[in-house]
Formats: structure tokens, sequence, C-alpha cells
């Protein structure tokens, strides 16, 4: 009976084990979960929210949501624009490639941010020109210029609202 209860244990250890070390390969190379620390994409995710993210797809878009990590902050924000645009922020608004952006997640002005950054900007290949949602917020593309796809961290898959846990 002693014996039959340690194999039992041990079978069950063993698939605890496993099913961990599946989890940590998941999680270390397929996905990952991170938490919006800023207000910069209020309302498309909020301060607190987390995000599920894939660390494969390294195929962006505009539109898409990236974590990224800049000078060791990790950040949310939404690619604006790809390597060849040429961006332009005037008083006629965000334009990319002359032709104004109506992007219906932004409820803000896009204006410069940063002395530093020229318009027109062309984005350089392997580099994206990303903003956050809340146009109020300076830290994105117009405040530090292009990113490099060695900051992506990766692509947000789902959002999961905080709601008071």
């Amino acid at each position: 009976m002693k014996e039959e209860f340690r194999r039992q244990l041990l079978f069950v250890s063993v698939k605890a084990g496993m099913i961990c070390l599946v989890f940590l390969f998941f999680f270390s190379f397929i996905a990952g979960i991170s938490i919006n620390r800023d207000n910069g994409m209020t309302p498309s995710v909020a301060s607190g929210d987390m995000v599920l993210y894939s660390r494969l797809d390294k195929n962006f878009v505009k539109s898409d949501v990236l974590v990224l990590d800049y000078t060791g902050t990790v950040m949310i924000r939404r690619v604006a624009a790809t390597a060849g645009d040429t961006v332009d922020i005037t008083d006629a608004g965000f334009t990319v490639n002359g032709s104004l952006q109506n992007d219906p997640h932004v409820y803000t002005e896009t204006l410069e941010n940063s002395a530093d950054i020229r318009f027109p900007l062309t984005v350089p290949e392997g580099q994206l020109f990303v903003l956050a949602d809340n146009r109020d917020n300076p830290e994105d593309s117009r405040t530090y210029g292009c990113i490099s796809a060695e900051d992506i961290t990766g692509k947000v898959m789902m959002v999961i609202r905080r709601r008071n846990i």
C-alpha cells in the first residue's frame, strides 16, 4: 500500500512538473503578460489593466497595439506608421504619407511634443513610429522619435480589465 501511494505521488508530481514547464516555456518564449503603468492608452488600455501579448508575431502594421521596452520603461503604444512612411504634424492634424489620419481610438488632438523631433519625418527601415491613444501624454515617438523593432516586446492580443481587482 505504501509503495502504491509513493508511485501515485511520484506520478502526480511529475505531471505537475510537466505542466509547470509548459507554462514556463509558453510565457517565456511564446506569450507574455504586462501591466499598463500609465494613462497613455486610455481609454483602450487603462492604467492598471493587464495585457496578454504575443512574442512571436513580428509583422507590425498600422494600428497594432504593442508592448515595448524603451530605455528600461515598459510602455503600451499603437503603431502610427511603419518603415518608409512619412509622418507630419501640422495645424490640420496628424498625417501619414500626406493623408490626414482619423483614428477611432483617439479623442484628443495630436500636437508636437518635442523640439528635438523635426517633422515631416520619414520612418527608417527596421523602425516604427508609435503614438499613445491619449495624445495629451507626451511619452511616444513625438518625444523620443522612431523606435527600433528590437525595443518591441510583443503585440497585444488581449486586454484584461482591472475592474477593482
